[in-house]
C-alpha cells in the first residue's frame, strides 16, 4: 500500500500481513511538492509494481499549501518498484498544467505501455504523458478541454 503525505513530501510504504494487516515498509522522499494522488502500473515492463505521484504544487516555485496556493504547473514523479517494498526514484520530473489535482492509469492507445492522464484544475484540461514501455513517459502536444476545475478522472480499461 502507498499513500501519499502532502505535508512532508513522501511516500509510505505499508507491506501487507497475513489476515488484512500491514506493517511498515520504506518511506520515499519525493523530488515534488505536495503529492495528492499515487497510481500503480508496471512502468517500465520488468514485472514489478511501479508508482507515479502526482505533485500538486510540481517543484514549489511561488509557493505552496499550506501558505499559498499552487502557482507553476505541477509534476509527475515515477517510482520504479524492485519488487521487494522498496522503490528508486525515477530521474525525470514530469511536468503537468496548472493545480493537477487527479490522475490514472491505463493503455490510452493500446500499444501494451501504460500511460497516465492528469486532470488540472486551473488549466481546466488534461495533460497525456504516453508511456514508453521503459519507465519513462513523453507528453502528448494535446490537452484536451474538461469543465470547469476538473478534480477526478477515472479511466476504464
Amino acid at each position: 500500500m502507498a499513500i501519499a503525505n502532502s505535508g512532508d513530501n513522501t511516500i509510505t510504504i505499508l507491506l501487507p500481513n497475513d489476515g488484512g494487516t500491514f506493517r511498515p515498509g520504506s518511506t520515499i522522499s519525493l523530488p515534488g511538492v505536495f503529492p495528492t494522488q499515487v497510481v500503480a502500473g508496471d512502468f517500465n515492463g520488468d514485472g514489478k509494481m511501479d508508482l507515479a505521484v502526482l505533485n500538486t504544487c510540481g517543484m514549489g516555485a511561488g509557493g505552496c499549501f499550506p501558505q499559498a496556493a499552487p502557482q507553476g504547473p505541477g509534476t509527475v514523479t515515477i517510482l520504479l518498484g524492485d519488487g521487494d517494498g522498496t522503490f528508486t526514484v525515477s530521474p525525470a520530473m514530469l511536468t503537468t498544467g496548472n493545480v493537477p489535482y487527479s490522475m490514472a492509469a491505463a493503455d490510452l492507445n493500446g500499444d501494451g505501455f501504460i500511460d497516465l492522464v492528469v486532470a488540472n484544475q486551473h488549466d481546466n484540461n488534461l495533460t497525456i504523458l504516453m508511456g514508453n514501455g521503459d519507465g519513462t513517459l513523453t507528453p502528448t502536444s494535446t490537452s484536451p478541454i474538461t469543465g470547469n476545475a476538473p478534480s477526478a478522472i477515472a479511466h476504464h480499461i
